[in-house]
């Protein structure tokens, strides 16, 4: 599809009086080569003005989002200036100033949390060291629609499937003092594909990215699995191992 600037749709943050949780482009990717940076400026310029909201921010385009962060760390003046052409002179605006959350020294400002879809271990291991080289206070993964079992227990930049030489598996490009992928995560969503023609996805992946979540500590959430061959949302009808659908803390506002 085209992608499609909606500025309009730009300042509805800042009139919900009450905290939210937004999923940032959920049916697109902000870093997509055909949004401008003037445009990214102006989303996280509200995302900044907005301390009470939380943010997610998924792509598959880690690059982009990883240099944007870093040539562009955006103060209160940038901020203000980011939103310059929406109309935020609103009561929302005030509360803003008001509950001290406006703008935090920290960039990218923790309500904003940034993360990479995977869907098999070749695009982790490619998107998943970049978002650990992006500044945040928050990193998650999706990896949603899996499709072929991931490992994130492993050191970054080392091979899953390769031994060292003294035949332990501590990865041999990484050194086998790397931290693992996981532990830089706060979150971890995973599910099957939806849709008529789905590909299918073996539950036992979800099973192994569940227990690596739990091992490391990290919540993970299971979005949905397939059950002969169909999609389901619905954990009534799911293994026990699976029914547990954990939200990480820090996003319940």
């Amino acid at each position: 599809f085209d992608v499609r600037l909606v500025p309009e749709a730009l300042d509805l943050p800042l009139r919900w009086k009450k905290p939210r949780r937004i999923f940032v482009d959920s049916m697109s990717d902000l870093f997509h080569p055909d949004v401008p940076d003037e445009f990214i400026e102006a989303v996280f310029g509200v995302m900044s003005l907005t301390g009470r909201h939380t943010y997610l921010l998924l792509t598959k385009r880690p690059n982009r989002m990883r240099d944007w962060i870093v040539a562009n760390n955006l103060g209160q003046c940038q901020a203000e200036a980011c939103t310059r052409g929406i109309d935020v002179q609103t009561p929302d605006r005030k509360l803003d100033r008001a509950d001290g959350n406006a703008i935090n020294s920290s960039w990218p400002p923790p309500n904003i949390w940034l993360g990479v879809s995977v869907e098999d271990q070749a695009t982790a291991d490619e998107r998943i060291p970049i978002l650990l080289a992006t500044p945040a206070a928050h990193r998650f993964v999706s990896c949603e629609p899996l499709l072929g079992p991931v490992d994130l227990e492993y050191p970054p930049g080392s091979n899953p499937l390769e031994t060292c030489c003294d035949g332990s598996m501590c990865g041999c490009h990484g050194g086998p003092t790397a931290p693992p992928l996981i532990n830089g995560l706060s979150w971890v969503i995973v599910g099957g594909e939806s849709g008529p023609k789905a590909r299918p996805c073996n539950v036992e992946w979800i099973r192994s990215i569940v227990r690596q979540c739990n091992s490391a500590g990290v919540p993970v959430f299971v979005k949905q699995i397939q059950i002969d061959g169909k999609c389901s949302r619905d954990p009534s009808g799911w293994p026990v191992d699976l029914r547990c659908q954990d939200f990480p803390k820090e996003m319940e506002q």
